[in-house]
């Protein structure tokens, strides 16, 4: 899914929130690939921030 702010997410849903594995991709180029509850970031998961 890709949001209006660049924003691009991959990953599981349920209830049409972001639910289960998942990746987002941010608009500055940071990622954040892990475990996502009711569409929160929740428990184990890589946050990798992009340096410019």
């Amino acid at each position: 899914m890709t949001y209006p702010d660049g924003r691009v997410y991959e990953g599981k849903w349920k209830d049409n929130k972001k639910n289960g594995q998942g990746k987002m991709t941010y608009a500055s180029g940071s990622v954040y690939e892990g475990a996502w509850e009711d569409n929160w970031r929740c428990g184990e998961g890589i946050m990798k921030y992009y340096d410019r």
